[in-house]
């Protein structure tokens, strides 16, 4: 009785471990739903990072499935987008949308959904930051410390909406006083007169807006401590 008690675990054990791994197969091959977005903000041409929408951007999405370790065609599939839980669009092969990104929050929801995908349901759901336009001021010196009378800043705008810099307005203030014209916009050249202290503090202000947007502006501050 023993031995046929023993045998029947033994091949109870053998079909839940078969069965496990079928259902592990399984979900190792479960179609896999993918969104990818992108906008078209400006940022530097040497910027290493993804470009980020800001209030009102139109960001492009697009959905595709992994499905056997192929991109599966979905020109016959129903597809439905929601923003923030909200639905925006759908239909029979809608892989792409178009949006704006909401004022007034820091990101947003995009949602994809297969409603009959293979008789199964596919969700995905992915978080896109919204930011604000940033400026940057960059100079050729770690620190704020500068071992010299001269030095040349650079000014750098991200996540404007604007293609073309030059739709780009740059202000520059020394101290609280606007510098004489260097002739290029997102340059500034500063030099110390000659004489006085040997450490000087100096304060220096970026502004960048959008001509086109007003609105639109950011502005970063430094001090610079030269050391003659």
């Amino acid at each position: 009785m023993q031995n046929k008690i023993i045998g029947c675990l033994v091949v109870l054990g053998a079909i839940a471990l078969l069965l496990g791994a079928r259902a592990g197969r399984a979900q190792a091959t479960k179609p896999a739903l993918i969104i990818t977005w992108r906008t078209s903000t400006f940022a530097p041409a040497d910027y290493p990072g993804k470009r980020l929408p800001i209030a009102g951007s139109p960001v492009e999405a697009a959905v595709q499935v992994i499905d056997g370790g192929k991109l599966a065609d979905l020109s016959r599939q129903t597809i439905y987008w929601y923003l923030d839980g909200k639905f925006v669009s759908g239909g029979e092969g809608e892989q792409t949308i178009q949006v704006q990104a909401p004022a007034f929050s820091d990101s947003f929801d995009l949602r994809a959904q297969l409603p009959s995908y293979k008789g199964e349901i596919l969700v995905k759901t992915i978080s896109i930051p919204i930011a604000s336009p940033e400026a940057a001021i960059v100079a050729p010196v770690l620190g704020k410390r500068i071992q010299s009378s001269s030095v040349r800043l650079l000014a750098r705008p991200y996540f404007f909406s604007v293609s073309d810099p030059s739709k780009l307005i740059f202000s520059w203030r020394i101290n609280d006083r606007p510098p004489s014209s260097s002739g290029e916009p997102d340059v500034l050249d500063m030099t110390l007169e000659p004489g006085g202290l040997s450490e000087v503090a100096v304060s220096v202000a970026l502004s960048i807006q959008n001509s086109e947007n007003r609105i639109e502006e950011a502005v970063e501050r430094a001090i610079f401590n030269f050391a003659r």
